[in-house]
């Protein structure tokens, strides 16, 4: 990056601030020693220490707590733990605001619970949209009742809990409509409800709320440990400097003087708590600040890691509906590869094409279509699917095709493993030879 910046603008290139955003927030807490880790030097978390502290936290819990369950003398909980501790930090959330977004989704929940038991008490029918619709309308009647006073108890980067409810009953039973079938409303409920011992379908997130909760109360311990140990984990990188602009209004109006133009790259890959620094590095009293995001909602990738694509949403509605610039010009594939990615990639339903009036990103193809070709094929099983590809790759290679100009690509690096009987049987190659073939894990 630093290169082709070089390239543009010569020697000033040196002097602009490229980072990934772990590295930016290391640099802000390099510079701005005195308002982190209460000014010490401290130093990163190991992950047995990590496993130390929150085994020691259990070991406190009363054994009523649904987190304190062992098996063989080992907590249960412990990796999910640290997983669901690095998601909290990685959407930017302190203890006390993820207790204010449970409070608000539990409100939520009580006031439609009775709704939605009565919807599904029954066998799912054509009767079910009627009576599905209008608790979408009830959840928005709930959303707009003093909104300024439900929405200043959440962060701004968090979507309320109704609105995303009423949002998915109305995709659902438009969907129902459209196609005529109960299929959507089945598949909702699957995906937001299950029973509870009375047999009566209550969404999950009812009965998830204990042991969240019980979670928050363990990152609150370990986040207090880890201050008083001067130590620091990988997400702090980032929530620290967010806290730290929070509770330090000189440090944020200074980070804003010093950063005036802020590009963002891969924007679709960012999660909440790199969003919320964002937000943290531009004026709210600057209407229109020197900002660009480039993203591209179809090419999210990294949801493992905390990405949210929902961040190009919260990026529109923060900065107030800002200029959109679509690349359509595409030089890297030809027209019938585009228009098969195409075909693919619009079944998506939570899409920006589907969401944001009159945008379009339909590509025009600049690359020479001769000798590109795209295939669907068709096996009876998995094994014979393993087997038709070996055999054809082997006839490639007994044509003369270079190993290494063949690619396979999976979407489990597991796939990939277990396909290699197969090519080792059909093109008889040493294990050196075969692994010049260029493997990826998407």
């Amino acid at each position: 990056m630093r290169q082709r910046l070089r390239q543009i603008i010569g020697e000033d290139a040196y002097k602009i601030a490229i980072h990934t955003f772990h590295s930016f927030g290391t640099e802000i807490i390099n510079q701005h020693r005195e308002y982190f880790f209460r000014g010490a030097d401290a130093q990163p978390v190991d992950e047995l220490t990590q496993y130390q502290i929150i085994s020691g936290i259990l070991e406190g819990l009363d054994w009523r707590n649904p987190l304190s369950a062992k098996n063989n003398g080992e907590f249960v909980y412990i990796k999910d733990l640290i997983r669901i501790i690095s998601e909290f930090k990685q959407s930017g959330l302190t203890p006390s605001e993820l207790r204010a977004i449970i409070e608000d989704n539990q409100n939520t929940i009580a006031e439609i619970a009775p709704d939605i038991q009565q919807v599904f008490s029954a066998k799912i029918s054509k009767k079910t949209i009627e009576m599905f619709a209008p608790i979408a309308e009830k959840i928005a009647n709930l959303a707009a009742k003093n909104p300024d006073e439900k929405n200043s108890k959440l962060p701004a980067s968090i979507t309320p809990y109704a609105n995303v409810l009423a949002l998915s009953i109305v995709h659902a039973t438009q969907e129902a409509i459209d196609e005529n079938s109960t299929k959507p409303l089945t598949a909702w409920k699957n995906k937001w409800c299950e029973k509870n011992a009375n047999g009566e379908f209550v969404l999950k997130d009812f009965t998830a709320a204990e042991k969240l909760s019980a979670a928050i109360d363990v990152y609150e311990k370990y986040v207090n440990i880890l201050s008083e140990r001067s130590l620091f984990d990988y997400d702090d990188m980032i929530l620290s400097v967010i806290q730290a602009c929070e509770s330090h209004p000189e440090l944020r109006a200074n980070l804003q003087e010093q950063f005036q133009f802020i590009m963002v790259d891969e924007f679709q890959d960012t999660n909440l708590a790199q969003l919320r620094l964002l937000f943290n590095l531009t004026s709210e009293n600057d209407d229109n600040p020197n900002i660009m995001a480039v993203g591209d909602d179809d090419q999210a990738i990294f949801s493992f890691q905390g990405a949210d694509v929902g961040n190009i949403q919260r990026f529109r509605q923060h900065y107030h509906d800002p200029k959109i610039i679509v690349l359509t010009d595409n030089y890297r594939s030809a027209e019938n590869i585009l228009s098969s990615a195409r075909d693919v990639i619009t079944q998506g339903a939570d899409r920006l094409e589907n969401t944001i009036d009159g945008l379009s990103k339909q590509l025009t193809a600049h690359a020479n279509s001769e000798g590109s070709k795209v295939e669907i094929q068709e096996f009876s099983s998995v094994s014979e699917e393993r087997a038709g590809i070996s055999k054809q790759i082997a006839e490639l290679i007994k044509n003369g095709e270079k190993p290494e100009n063949i690619t396979i690509i999976a979407r489990h690096h597991k796939e990939l493993i277990e396909i290699l009987p197969h090519l080792y049987k059909e093109i008889f190659l040493s294990i050196t030879s075969v692994t010049t073939i260029f493997w990826s894990k998407i």
